[in-house]
């Protein structure tokens, strides 16, 4: 498929359905993410829910390694250096990704029979996390196939089936009682699985047995693409997760589920951001063959303009969305959203910024980016934690963001000056 001409009108044709479909994906699959999390948050103890937040902010640390030695690398190598043979990639990539998952399960597995014998309550939801990793990471292996192959409709389709199948299973179990973190996540694990099927079976990628791949040039390509990028995912899990695995320390166990209830008031916006996200890298790549600095600005605007607009609108209505979610528990969190509201502005700066370098192969640029964002992150809680409370916690992280967008932007201007794009 040819990449977007330069012109902003060619730009919008050929991106403006692509973006639609991402967002009904991301819609879909958040959905029902949110659905489990709302429930979760209303029935479960002010204890219990943190404990399912901790063990989940676990198991995004080995998402985001899978992501970047696995889905990433898969996103600009099947529009880059094995476009021509994009079909025999991309199973070879699948097929690879069970034995990455199963190996970075294992860690939580091990972490969970320490909780264990620590007789801690994160033991039990950490291990049913480990159960379902290896099919929640084969779901998203199979919506980025879906990205690489620039068909994102594919993916939104099956993902309808995940919206409908797993609340529908979580508030069924709920009537009956029966609804547990434990419960939630085994849901979550073998919808992932269905729906990671049915979309691989739709894609129906070609074999391409006459321009194979071998695993060694694969393993190769993604090794030298993701170094940087998996020495990026510690920090930026670090830089994400520091507040809400630190705060717990000095402002108990009960400020992790607090976070968490802030992000769900975010996460309508930052999934948009994170929708749009699987389809920069291949866009962008495709576009240094032309009009790579047009579509760059035009994607920082159009999500600058997005996260400012639901910036506003928490501004206004953020009180009432708790209320509405939540009830009457978490109300006193409301003034915290005119400071963390901000944080998928930069959030989504940082995303383009950060696939513009990746479409450039610059992630050792991304790598000191993430640095920075960690360290912020790091002496930001630890130092305004303790006089500030939550108050403290939320500047840490906002601010945390903030240094890491601006480094990408500072690498990216260097590396676009050094390419003469």
């Amino acid at each position: 498929m040819p990449a977007p001409r330069a012109s902003i009108l060619g730009y919008v044709k050929w991106v403006a359905p692509r973006t639609l479909y991402s967002l009904a994906d991301q819609a879909a699959t958040s959905l029902a993410n949110f659905a489990i999390s709302l429930l979760l948050a209303r029935y479960l103890t002010v204890s219990e829910y943190a404990a399912f937040t901790l063990s989940y902010s676990a198991f995004l640390l080995v998402g985001m390694v899978q992501a970047a030695l696995v889905t990433e690398p898969m996103l600009v190598h099947a529009n880059g250096m094995f476009r021509d043979r994009a079909g025999s990639y991309l199973r070879l990539v699948i097929e690879k990704n069970w034995v990455v998952s199963l190996i970075l399960a294992a860690p939580l597995a091990i972490a969970a029979g320490i909780c264990a014998a620590l007789a801690s309550d994160v033991a039990a939801p950490l291990l049913a996390i480990a159960c379902a990793a290896p099919m929640v990471l084969y779901h998203w292996t199979a919506r980025r196939a879906c990205y690489a192959a620039l068909r994102p409709l594919t993916a939104a389709r099956i993902n309808i089936v995940y919206l409908v199948a797993v609340p529908s299973a979580a508030l069924l179990l709920n009537r009956f009682g029966l609804l547990t973190a434990v419960v939630a996540v085994l849901v979550m694990g073998l919808g992932s699985a269905l729906a990671g099927w049915l979309m691989l079976r739709a894609l129906r990628v070609p074999r391409d047995t006459a321009k194979a791949v071998d695993a060694g040039e694969v393993r190769a390509a993604h090794w030298r693409f993701g170094r940087w990028l998996l020495g990026s995912t510690g920090l930026r899990w670090a830089q994400g997760n520091a507040v809400i695995m630190l705060a717990p320390a000095f402002l108990g166990l009960g400020a992790a589920g607090e976070l968490r209830v802030l992000g769900l008031v975010l996460m309508p916006v930052l999934q948009g951001v994170a929708a749009i996200g699987p389809l920069l890298s291949p866009i962008l790549t495709r576009a240094r063959e032309a009009g790579f600095v047009r579509t760059l600005w035009l994607a920082l605007c159009s999500l600058a303009a997005i996260t400012g607009a639901y910036y506003a609108l928490l501004l206004v209505l953020g009180e009432d969305m708790l209320s509405l979610a939540f009830g009457d528990r978490y109300l006193h969190l409301a003034p915290l959203l005119a400071v963390y509201g901000l944080a998928p502005v930069f959030s989504a700066l940082g995303s383009v910024l950060g696939a513009a370098l990746q479409a450039l192969l610059r992630t050792d640029a991304v790598f000191w980016a993430s640095l920075v964002g960690a360290c912020a992150a790091m002496v930001g809680t630890l130092s305004l934690v303790p006089p500030l409370g939550l108050t403290g916690a939320i500047i840490s992280d906002v601010a945390s963001t903030a240094a890491l967008t601006l480094v990408l932007a500072v690498g990216l201007f260097f590396s676009l000056r050094r390419d003469r794009l």
